[in-house]
């Protein structure tokens, strides 16, 4: 759970798969999904806005199998953690 809204949330959230050097396959900008290929695996992020302050974000492996590196998750987290008081522009 992050405290900026969902918005801004899926923008760092982009901004670190990019970051990460990981290929985006797919954007839906008004549900708040994107799916990414990492370490040869598609990988589904979903941004929901919890209220209009606060914003989680869930990371799931689009085959359902939860064997992966971790490192895919952890680069995000980290990112969009450092890089939550940036303003977006």
């Amino acid at each position: 759970m992050f405290e900026v809204n969902k918005e801004k949330l899926f923008y760092l959230t982009l901004a670190a798969v990019n970051a990460n050097r990981f290929a985006i396959e797919e954007i839906q900008t008004s549900n708040g999904y994107i799916i990414f290929t990492a370490a040869n695996n598609k990988y589904l992020a979903t941004i929901a806005g919890i209220d209009a302050n606060n914003s989680i974000l869930k990371i799931t492996p689009c085959n359902d199998i939860y064997f992966f590196p971790p490192g895919v998750i952890l680069g995000i987290f980290k990112y969009v953690g450092m890089n939550i008081n940036t303003e977006i522009k």
